[in-house]
């Protein structure tokens, strides 16, 4: 009986480390790759509003979330084009040593379309570019700000991230939510539950109503989550 229980302890031990041993990514096998470009586009009053929000995302992604990470790329403002992202995904997806990537990404959106600094972007054609990187296994997450993030999900997925997050409509909860998304995924957090306490806050209602207010009548921050919502900072890519 003695005997037994030891083999199944040793098997269950030899199966815990094969499991923990494949699951976990560490901090020098991860990239985070920060995107903010909203300025040249959306309505003129509201410049002051979009410089604030590319500084902001850059800034606290930086400070909030480089320290988990091997390092930061960060693709701001004019630099914000289409094959810019592209080609830093592939360059880093290139590297060896990185194992998972994880995407930030801050621009106008519309149904099924993005607004890069150079103008917009088809997501489905985003998805084919998407598609030519030969590492893009290592894509893991896609937290998009953008408006209409809902609709941009499943081209992320098809491209090869693991887990796509977007808004169901217009987004006005960044101020709000990115701040709470950065705490808890350092923590280690799900991301089922990060985001089911920044959809549940009354500040996501109150910004939805404010923007009503100013015009925007499907202003809907609601986020929705395809792929794994199990996903963590430690998760594999794939």
């Amino acid at each position: 009986m003695r005997k037994t229980r030891l083999v199944l302890a040793v098997v269950a031990l030899l199966l815990t480390a094969g499991t923990t041993s494949s699951a976990a990514v560490a901090k020098n096998q991860r990239r985070l790759v920060l995107v903010s470009s909203l300025q040249k586009f959306g309505l003129n009053k509201y410049k002051w509003l979009y410089s604030f929000l590319d500084a902001s995302t850059i800034s606290m992604g930086q400070a909030g979330l480089g320290g988990n990470y091997s390092g930061v790329s960060v693709i701001q403002d004019a630099y914000g084009t289409k094959a810019n992202f592209v080609n830093c995904l592939r360059h880093t997806a290139a590297s060896p040593t990185v194992k998972a990537i994880d995407v930030v990404l801050s621009l106008h959106g519309a149904d099924e379309k993005l607004y890069f600094h150079d103008g917009k972007v088809v997501a489905a054609d985003l998805e084919a570019d998407l598609k030519t990187i030969p590492n893009r296994s290592k894509l893991r997450l896609m937290y998009n700000l953008a408006c209409y993030g809902s609709t941009h999900r499943n081209n992320f997925r098809n491209s090869g991230f693991r887990t796509a997050i977007g808004a169901r409509k217009v987004n006005t909860a960044s101020a709000s939510e990115y701040p709470v998304f950065i705490s808890r995924w350092n923590l280690g957090h799900t991301i089922s539950s990060i985001f089911a306490q920044t959809n549940a806050d009354p500040a996501m209602q109150v910004s939805d109503n404010v923007a009503k207010s100013w015009g925007f009548s499907d202003a809907d921050s609601y986020k929705l989550i395809s792929g794994t919502s199990g996903l963590t900072i430690n998760s594999n890519a794939n």
